[in-house]
C-alpha cells in the first residue's frame, strides 16, 4: 500500500495487443478483436483495478495478486479478475500473425517427443492443457473427465 501523502502507484495496465487489430484476419476479425481486447479483457483489468484500490495489492504484479488469491474463500472476486486478467494476456502473446505449429517455448519443452494435437476429438488437450504441460513437463495430455 502506499504511505500517506505517496503518489499512488499506477493501477494494472491492459497490455498492448503484440500485433496490429487486424492482424489475426481471417480467422479473428478487427471487429472481434477489438472487442474481445477492448472490452472483455480491459473490463478484468478495470476490475481488478477497482477491488485493489487502497489495498497493499494496488502495487503487486499481476502474477502475484493471482497467487496471493488463490484458493482464498474470501478473494473469490480477485482471484476471478486476476486470473482472468492474466489468461487473456497469455492467449494474446499465444496467437501471432499467420502463425501456426507449436508455440516455441512448448516445442522447447517437447525436444525429442512427439507433441498432440492442440485440440484432439477426443477432447483432451484443451486450451489449459498448454499450461499444464508446461508446469508438469509432460506433453501427455490430460485424460478427460466427466463432471
Amino acid at each position: 500500500m502506499n504511505a500517506p501523502g505517496s503518489p499512488a502507484s499506477p493501477p494494472l495496465l491492459l497490455p498492448p495487443l503484440p500485433y496490429a487489430d487486424d492482424g489475426l484476419a481471417p480467422w479473428i476479425s478487427k471487429n472481434t478483436l477489438s472487442f474481445h481486447h477492448g472490452k472483455h479483457h480491459r473490463a478484468y483489468v478495470d476490475n481488478l483495478n477497482k477491488l485493489l484500490a487502497g489495498t497493499e495489492r494496488a502495487d503487486w504484479p499481476l502474477e502475484k495478486v493471482v497467487r496471493a488469491a488463490a484458493g482464498s474463500a474470501t478473494d473469490t472476486a480477485v482471484f476471478n479478475n486476476a486470473a482472468q486478467a492474466w489468461n487473456h494476456a497469455f492467449y494474446w502473446k499465444s496467437l501471432r500473425p499467420r502463425g501456426g505449429g507449436i508455440p516455441p517455448a512448448i516445442s522447447r519443452l517437447a525436444a525429442g517427443n512427439s507433441v498432440p494435437p492442440l485440440w484432439p476429438n477426443s477432447g483432451a488437450g484443451g486450451p489449459g492443457w498448454w499450461k499444464t504441460a508446461a508446469a508438469s513437463k509432460s506433453l501427455k495430455p490430460p485424460t478427460p473427465t466427466r463432471r
